[in-house]
């Protein structure tokens, strides 16, 4: 369902991420059923996806892996207000 790159947004609670957070697709687990590894826009106190420095693929704290369902993708570029004339 998602790529690597794409921008998504939680829609649920989970853990230290809340509804609205927002992160990029940086790993997609072929290995785990649904699981894909975020780098989130902010500190969560997460880790860097592969939990080895030497490798990391995020910045250390900001990476969180959940399942597709948890979130949904977004396009940043779409108006986030409309206004009217």
């Amino acid at each position: 369902m998602f790529k690597v790159g794409d921008r998504v947004e939680m829609v649920e609670k989970y853990g230290k991420l809340k509804p609205g957070d927002r992160g990029t697709v940086k790993i997609i687990y072929d290995d785990y059923c649904e699981l894909i590894g975020i780098e989130w826009d902010r500190n969560i106190d997460g880790h860097n996806l592969l939990y080895d420095p030497e490798n990391s693929i995020c910045k250390n704290g900001y990476g969180w892996d959940v399942y597709e369902w948890r979130v949904k993708l977004i396009d940043e570029e779409e108006p986030t207000c409309a206004t009217t004339a």
